[in-house]
């Protein structure tokens, strides 16, 4: 069970093109077309504050020819901030998705 379970995360991470699933599989959330690309994050309140944070998006481009997907990095400018006394809860969001497909999206600090 345990080398089925390695070979599903290591399968993945060849779909994906990243090794991002690598230490944690991620926490699908499933949407339409159409739905708000909307990621509601906890982050350390001096990370955030310092501007040590950038969010990498690998999405499918929205060129129905294209087939590779379009890696962006984002500087994190929260719409939505609920603070706790170390920690700040910060809603991103990137727009409407535009195509079927898997969004993925990593924090770096």
């Amino acid at each position: 069970m345990e080398v089925r379970d390695e070979a599903i995360v290591l399968l993945n991470m060849l779909y994906d093109g990243n090794n991002w699933q690598e230490k944690n599989a991620f926490n699908p959330k499933i949407k339409t077309i159409g739905e708000m690309f909307r990621l509601d994050i906890y982050l350390r309140k001096k990370d955030y504050e310092q501007g040590r944070v950038i969010c990498i998006v690998n999405t499918p481009s929205n060129h129905l020819n294209l087939k590779e997907n379009i890696i962006s990095w984002n500087s994190v400018k929260a719409t939505h901030i609920d603070e706790y006394p170390n920690l700040i809860l910060v809603t991103l969001e990137f727009g409407n998705f535009f195509r079927c497909g898997f969004f993925d999206w990593n924090l770096v600090l």
